[in-house]
């Protein structure tokens, strides 16, 4: 039990740090669980122990092409009353039951052919006829309803998008994907590649011969082919899991071939039972269930219980916000994995 492995057992350790059994911690287990919960999150999400950086493989089939090649549509609605976003006006006379023409007081910003709305109603016009001045007749299929004079006529305004579906659907826990590998195989060199002439003329004999001036070639091959070829471009949110790739699926990769990731993967407690042992990750977890005794008893501040011993939750509670406090700032300056810096 002092070296925990499973989540029982880092419950129990933490509550003990805090004085249990001596001591009665007033904090149900189910607040107990979500704090351990709270504390492994944050543990998976920031700190290098709880995160693994690890290269996926996907083997393209043709149902992803074939995804890929498939948009969702979405129809975005602009309907308002604000003159300069929108044309909006009224009837300049009423619209008779059965009536084919919408006369309006204003209609020099309509389009030719659209949808106005009136009354809540949306009525399609094929047309529009100018009367005098800026009075326009709308050309209209037989209208259903009676639209009194000075009714509201708002232009209706909408367009039709397409949802890329070129994307791939990730395992679960992944917290970034940093890039995919390049298709190009640099492997296969012929003998007219440029990087087998420096091998076979330069190379010949590495007892004296320097290879920096090979390594410097090399460094300018790989900024040339990155700003004349590049990488595919990706997107990829955590709550979606779903990696976007931007490349023709057609062409760019044959089904059957391999799709190759360079990710970052939270780790499982329950699979590696070591995380429940890490030492910053049982002072944070006992930390929030501090808090959160503290929480529990503020309630109940001043209260004098049997012998004189009043309750102080206020105090718990603030040396576990300053020990959170604390432990955050010292995971994330410590235990974090460092950003990754372009430095040049």
């Amino acid at each position: 039990m002092a070296t925990p492995s499973t989540k029982a057992e880092l419950k129990s350790w933490c509550k003990r740090k805090l004085g249990y059994p001596v001591i009665d911690i007033n904090v149900d287990d189910d607040q107990v669980d979500d704090r351990v919960d709270e504390a492994l999150q944050f543990f998976g999400q920031f700190m290098e122990n709880g995160m693994q950086r690890i290269y996926l493989k996907h083997k393209l089939t043709t149902d992803d092409v074939n995804r890929a090649d498939t948009n969702t549509k979405e129809t975005a609605t602009a309907q308002g009353t604000n003159a300069a976003e929108i044309a909006t006006t009224t009837l300049n006379v009423e619209a008779v039951l059965g009536a084919t023409t919408l006369q309006l007081v204003d209609g020099s910003s309509f389009p030719k052919t659209g949808v106005v709305t009136v009354n809540a109603v949306d009525i399609p016009y094929t047309a529009k006829t100018a009367v005098t001045g800026n009075i326009v007749n709308l050309t209209v299929t037989a209208l259903p309803a009676v639209h009194v004079i000075a009714s509201t006529v708002t232009l209706k305004v909408s367009s039709e998008w397409g949802i890329s579906q070129a994307y791939i659907p990730m395992p679960e826990h992944i917290l970034s994907v940093m890039r995919i590998l390049p298709f190009t195989d640099r492997g296969n060199l012929n003998m007219f590649d440029i990087r087998y002439q420096l091998r076979l003329n330069d190379l010949y004999d590495f007892s004296d011969i320097s290879v920096i001036h090979y390594q410097m070639t090399m460094w300018q091959l790989d900024l040339l082919d990155m700003l004349l070829v590049g990488e595919k471009p990706i997107q990829y949110n955590v709550s979606q899991n779903r990696l976007y790739i931007n490349m023709d699926w057609g062409s760019d990769l044959d089904v059957g071939e391999y799709l190759i990731m360079e990710c970052y993967r939270k780790l499982d407690a329950e699979q590696y039972s070591d995380i429940y042992n890490d030492f910053w990750l049982k002072r944070y977890a006992t930390a929030l269930i501090k808090r959160q005794w503290g929480e529990n008893l503020i309630k109940f501040q001043g209260v004098t219980l049997l012998g004189g011993v009043t309750m102080n939750g206020e105090t718990i509670y603030n040396e576990a916000k300053e020990e959170i406090t604390n432990l955050e700032e010292q995971g994330r300056l410590i235990y974090e994995e460092p950003l990754m810096f372009d430095i040049g």
